[in-house]
């Protein structure tokens, strides 16, 4: 469940304000799930997230673009600044890498709220494999994707 606006992975290197991060958020009036940093700029999802509710966040970058979904639904991406190209994360050179906040020089900001599991993988998986994750994902946490 997310509670706040927080940074879900990220990576940065050693300079103030040097990251990218997947964020979810909840403040602001901006609940969605995107994208933030000096590197690409910042993309937001459609999804409005709210609180003391789960949720599944797909990021995925096909070396050109980055794309996400929540719950099975592809989002409408915003680009809020920069643009939305480039590999992201493996355009960036970074020397830390965090998950659930986001750390630079001696800043940490730390993600307030729950993140249950972290799926990685280095490429796209196959529909059967989407399926028994979604299915699992439903099980063990109760999220309804569609």
């Amino acid at each position: 469940a997310f509670v706040s606006e927080t940074s879900l992975f990220s990576q940065a290197i050693g300079a103030a304000g040097a990251y990218i991060s997947l964020y979810a958020r909840v403040s602001s009036g901006l609940q969605n799930v995107g994208i933030d940093g000096n590197a690409g700029g910042s993309i937001r999802g459609s999804t409005t997230i709210n609180t003391a509710t789960n949720y599944c966040a797909k990021y995925e970058s096909n070396g050109t673009t980055l794309a996400f979904e929540v719950n099975g639904n592809n989002e409408t991406e915003t680009v809020v600044s920069g643009s939305n190209s480039g590999q992201w994360f493996a355009d960036f050179s970074t020397s830390k890498t965090s998950v659930g906040g986001v750390a630079y020089v001696s800043d940490v900001f730390l993600f307030n709220g729950q993140i249950a599991e972290v799926v990685a993988y280095d490429r796209v998986l196959t529909g059967g494999e989407l399926t028994t994750l979604e299915a699992y994902f439903t099980s063990r946490y109760g999220i309804t994707f569609t």
